[in-house]
């Protein structure tokens, strides 16, 4: 326990000693990534992928989603229209629609500026290192972290928890550019004439999609 503890008054002590030269900072405006989120065991589900393309420039955010928790199961196709401030939630298996009001557009992926820089650490060794900068802050009721890359912004990582929740997103293959904009069409489902547009609270926004979950997203 004694050698647990002086690990962790050592590395406080080397976050504390790189946070001074940290400031927060905005990643790439464009860009694919792989999302993988580990909820805390009270949420209804307990991890999460979504296959990801983000847009600042069109606005536009698109979401190919698989949440688990236990036997449930739920696939979505998920496309944000910041122009518009509408979000389109196509369910795979039924192919229903739910077009989602929202109040705001997309906003750039950046490190909230009220977070405070917690040093620089390193994953790897030797020529095969990747240096990332840690930020800690407040979103609201929670306590947030998370991790950009040094040298670009690029998100790395974010954990989000209070006394009762937790949830960690991680972003793995992260590729600059979209490759194919026509991720971005609206859904055929969502085109129809007569749909209703819902307007949910910010806490049935968070549960409707994986997206709802990122402030590094903008969200």
């Amino acid at each position: 326990m004694q050698t647990l503890l002086s690990l962790a008054i050592a590395l406080l002590g080397c976050l504390a000693a790189g946070a001074a030269s940290q400031n927060p900072c905005c990643g790439p405006r464009q860009f694919q990534a792989l999302l993988a989120i580990r909820f805390s065991p009270n949420s209804t589900y307990r991890e999460a992928f979504s296959n990801l393309a983000f847009d600042f420039t069109r606005q536009m955010v698109a979401s190919n989603e698989t949440l688990i928790g236990g036997r449930l199961v739920t696939h979505q196709r998920v496309l944000v229209d910041g122009h518009r401030r509408t979000m389109y939630i196509v369910d795979h298996r039924s192919r229903e629609c739910r077009i989602v009001a929202l109040t705001r557009g997309v906003e750039a992926p950046c490190v909230p500026n009220n977070f405070r820089g917690e040093g620089t650490l390193h994953f790897g060794a030797g020529r095969d290192l990747l240096s990332f900068n840690s930020f800690r802050g407040r979103v609201g009721e929670f306590e947030a972290q998370v991790s950009v890359t040094k040298a670009s912004c690029v998100p790395i990582s974010q954990s989000v928890f209070n006394h009762r929740f937790h949830e960690v997103e991680s972003y793995l293959n992260v590729t600059l550019g979209v490759r194919d904009p026509a991720v971005f069409r609206v859904p055929p489902e969502c085109s129809r004439s007569g749909l209703a547009v819902s307007q949910l609270s910010q806490q049935q926004l968070r549960a409707s999609s994986v997206l709802m979950k990122s402030f590094l997203l903008g969200f």
